[in-house]
């Protein structure tokens, strides 16, 4: 019986255990089982958002794509119409005459002639043209334009630069004489033209033929111009005078040639070394020769201003007029040692604003004639001149003031608030 109660406690521990290991492996099932739920869960939730997401990506990107596609779009659209309206405009200026259309322009016109109208080149469009009274366009695309002087430009074709080179058109018809090959050009003087091929200066015709070709090298800034049958020419620095047939009737040899004119004459003036002048005639006939002085022409005289800054005057055929000029001739006084008192009045206001004069004592030195006057020559030089009107000094002064009646404060530059300067006596003797 006792081994019979041990068996069946045994079985009992044994069945125990295994309803132990039964439920620890329902537990475990049912964990595991929890577990994968709860993945499947995570998994659809992250689907979920993924496609939403997904969702409002594609939203967003076919709405914005819309929008910058349209603005795109009516970016394209402008751009378009701006062309086509360009392109409308171009069409009208350029053919509208050719359908009886009226040309409108916004250029300031200028007259060539009774029959062409030259509308001005404008920075922001670049189409200067020519057109006749009825506005057909005869040239296009000028930028600027010169014409001879006087009557000749009745006649002599207009020089033109289309923004590249130059050329030639009648002032009549508008038909191009000389098309754009030239570098630069000039109007039409006596019949012929400067052009500048390819550094030498030429001159051509009222045909565009070339009638002088010297090989005279251009040079920068310089103009070229026939006057009275003669040109002046700089050739490497050096000026001269060339004929119609381009040969010198002046050598370069001069530092400058130019025109001198007056309202009954006009004249050459030559330069060389420091200084030096000479007057010729048109007909290279001379006036006056060379001397270091300055020669200006005037109405009825030459006038020569010397390095002393005397004056002189020569008639228009060389004759010594006047040797030495002045003008403004004036008194000059000094202060004395004598001390005079005077009286005057300056106003002044009171404690209640009221105006007020009140007497003032002044001192003064007298002041007396000195021996000398002052005259001037060139103008702003001056020099000392006795009472008999004979002069003392040259006028190679820019100051004189009288110190006392026979000395005088002399200043010899150009700077006369400098007051720095010598004295001198009164007879022009420099005073140690």
């Amino acid at each position: 019986m006792e081994e019979e109660k041990k068996t069946m406690g045994t079985i009992k521990d044994e069945s125990k255990q295994e309803n132990k290991v039964v439920e620890n492996v329902t537990e475990t099932g049912a964990s595991a089982n929890a577990q994968t739920d709860a993945n499947a869960n995570k998994q659809t939730a992250c689907s979920k958002l993924g496609r939403a997401c997904k969702k409002t990506v594609n939203f967003f990107c076919r709405h914005y794509c819309k929008i910058i596609g349209g603005a795109a779009l009516l970016v394209l659209i402008a751009f378009a119409v701006m062309w086509l309206m360009r392109f409308a405009v171009d069409i009208h200026e350029s053919y509208g005459e050719l359908f009886g259309w009226t040309v409108q322009s916004n250029f300031d016109p200028e007259r060539i002639s009774d029959n062409l109208v030259y509308y001005e080149y404008d920075e922001y469009d670049n189409k200067g043209y020519v057109c006749d009274n009825n506005g057909k366009k005869l040239i296009r695309h000028i930028m600027w334009i010169t014409m001879a002087e006087g009557d000749e430009a009745k006649t002599a074709p207009v020089c033109y630069y289309d923004g590249k080179c130059y050329g030639y058109f009648h002032p009549q018809t508008g038909k191009v004489i000389v098309k754009p090959v030239w570098e630069n050009a000039w109007e039409f003087s006596e019949g012929l033209a400067a052009v500048n091929d390819k550094g030498y200066i030429k001159f051509i015709d009222t045909t565009g033929k070339v009638v002088i070709d010297e090989r005279f090298q251009y040079q920068e800034g310089e103009s070229y111009y026939f006057f009275k049958g003669h040109c002046v020419m700089n050739e490497n620095g050096k000026f001269g005078i060339i004929d119609r047939n381009g040969a010198w009737l002046i050598a370069p040899e001069y530092s400058d040639i130019c025109t001198i004119e007056s309202p009954n004459d006009t004249m050459l003036l030559l330069a060389r070394g420091v200084g030096e002048h000479m007057v010729l005639t048109l007909g290279l006939d001379t006036v006056l020769p060379f001397k270091t002085a300055d020669m200006m022409l005037m109405d009825s005289v030459i006038k020569v201003v010397f390095p002393d800054h005397t004056v002189s005057t020569y008639s228009h055929s060389g004759e010594l007029l006047e040797a030495s000029l002045v003008r403004n001739v004036e008194q000059l006084y000094y202060d004395t040692r004598e001390v005079y008192y005077y009286s005057s009045q300056e106003s002044d206001y009171d404690e209640y604003g009221d105006e007020i004069y009140k007497k003032v004592m002044n001192t003064s030195s007298r002041q007396a004639v000195a021996g000398c006057y002052r005259y001037e020559a060139e103008e702003g030089w001056y020099g000392l001149m006795d009472a008999d009107g004979k002069q003392v000094t040259l006028p190679l002064y820019s100051s004189i003031k009288a110190v006392d009646k026979n000395l005088y404060l002399c200043v010899i530059g150009e700077d006369e608030d400098e007051e720095h300067g010598i004295l001198l006596d009164g007879n022009g003797r420099r005073v140690k």
